[in-house]
Order: C-alpha cells, then sequence, then structure tokens
C-alpha cells in the first residue's frame, strides 16, 4: 500500500480575467482597447491538491477525506508558484 502524499501549501500569483461593467449595447463594430491597467493580480494561499499542464486546484481547508472552498485556476492565467514553509511550529 502505498502512503498518500500531502498537499504542499502555496502561495500562487496569477491574473484573473476581467469583465466590462459597460452597458449592453457599445457604440462601434469593435471593443476599444483597455485604456490603464486591465489586469487583475491576484493572489491565492492554500493547499494545492492539483496540478496539471492545463488547471491547478488549490483548497483553502482541508481535513481527512474532506475539503472546503476549492479555486481552480486555469494554468495559462499563473504567473508565479511559491511553496510555502510549514508553519507547525508557530502552533508550539
Amino acid at each position: 500500500m502505498t502512503k498518500r502524499r500531502q498537499p504542499r501549501r502555496v502561495e500562487v500569483r496569477w491574473i484573473d480575467a476581467a469583465m466590462s461593467a459597460a452597458p449592453h449595447w457599445s457604440d462601434g463594430s469593435r471593443p476599444k482597447r483597455p485604456s490603464g491597467p486591465s489586469m487583475h493580480l491576484c493572489l491565492t494561499v492554500g493547499w494545492l491538491v492539483h496540478a496539471d499542464k492545463e488547471w491547478l486546484q488549490i483548497v483553502s481547508t482541508i481535513t481527512d477525506g474532506a475539503h472546503a472552498h476549492l479555486t481552480e485556476i486555469p494554468r495559462g492565467m499563473v504567473r508565479a508558484i511559491t511553496l510555502l514553509a510549514d508553519a507547525g511550529d508557530l502552533m508550539e
């Protein structure tokens, strides 16, 4: 029997998609180019429970056999993944 690996605690920096707050109908046949900062840099911290070439899955709460607060991030939006040190010594 193989022992199941514990998820690693990570910090993921990623760019989120944005949706326009403009009214439903806008003038012109094409949208105007964004002016000013248009990217939303996000920071998510949690346990990395799945990673493949298309997706990362991070949860903020885990227990034996259960998890909560799942965040799924498309790989193309990920800018950096940082492995976080174990914070177990903070409990002592």
